[in-house]
């Protein structure tokens, strides 16, 4: 069975549109797990009402507001043990995603037992993705892949029961943002993806979203965004990943730019390499300079 999880938080019109998608399942052989992480606009009322209708199993949990990674921290407790995707409050799926992704796993799990999900492109609405469902799916590398393959930021994982365990977000007082690459880094020392020609999921950016806020809550939870990276590089050190250097820089920058523009010590970023430190030094704070300026008025 298949374990679908939505971390949520105000956002009961929207969660209902994802709902509808998930009534035109073709197959309804999966459970859905909703993680309310506060919400006030009466996201528990509406889907208690839902819970009466549905084909499919639905369980709800409310917990007190403390950011998107503690509500999904929640969930993994929940489904770690199953085949399990986390799908956002704001993402509808087409109507053979269930389908697809069983049928999929009973295909090649045994023939790629060592993988440890299937990654399939969010899509925006956008023609950029090679849709293909015949085609077989590629080994790749789970961290940065929808970068490396169609050069866009989003993707789903379907991972495979077990695979996160023992793999949580930190959770940091007063900070209510950290990046998906917090889990997905540590994943990827675990093994290799399929990646899908196809996309199953579709969304679109909210305003006043994460990722519309994203400058925003990397400067108000810093210690969360710098773990991300800091895992980020730790995996580059074990992985023969083709653009490894330049990902590494690229990194560091990152790290230089947010101690920049909070005015703290770089000692956890020249820790990193020395050498590339000095590369990666004046790209930081230029980036710095750019990107967090404005949040910084």
């Amino acid at each position: 069975m298949l374990c679908i999880f939505t971390p949520t938080y105000n956002r009961k019109e929207l969660l209902g549109e994802l709902f509808q998608s998930l009534l035109s399942q073709t197959k309804y052989d999966f459970s859905w797990l909703i993680v309310d992480d506060g919400s006030t606009d009466g996201t528990g009322i509406i889907v208690e009402g839902w819970k009466k209708e549905s084909p499919f199993e639905i369980e709800y949990i409310y917990k007190e507001n403390g950011g998107k990674h503690t509500a999904v921290n929640v969930a993994l407790d929940k489904v770690e043990k199953y085949l399990n995707v986390c799908i956002d409050s704001d993402d509808q799926v087409v109507s053979e995603f269930v389908d697809k992704i069983l049928s999929n796993h009973e295909k090649y799990s045994k023939r790629y037992s060592d993988t440890i999900s299937y990654v399939y492109p969010w899509s925006d609405g956008s023609p950029k993705y090679e849709i293909d469902v015949e085609k077989e799916p590629q080994i790749v590398n789970s961290w940065r892949v929808a970068r490396d393959i169609h050069k866009v930021t989003e993707v789903i994982r379907v991972f495979k029961p077990k695979v996160l365990n023992n793999i949580r977000f930190s959770e940091f007082p007063d900070e209510i943002f950290q990046p998906e690459t917090v889990i997905f880094s540590q994943a990827a020392l675990k093994g290799d993806s399929l990646y899908f020609f196809y996309p199953l999921v579709m969304g679109k950016y909210q305003q006043g979203g994460l990722t519309d806020q994203r400058s925003k809550n990397i400067l108000l939870s810093p210690r969360g965004y710098t773990l991300g990276l800091m895992l980020q590089y730790h995996y580059l050190t074990h992985a023969n990943h083709r653009k490894k250097t330049i990902n590494q820089i690229k990194i560091i920058a990152e790290l230089i730019a947010i101690n920049h523009a909070l005015k703290k010590g770089l000692s956890n970023v020249v820790s990193a390499n020395l050498f590339l430190y000095m590369i990666a030094l004046p790209i930081g704070v230029l980036y710095s300079m750019k990107k967090y300026r404005s949040e910084q008025r």
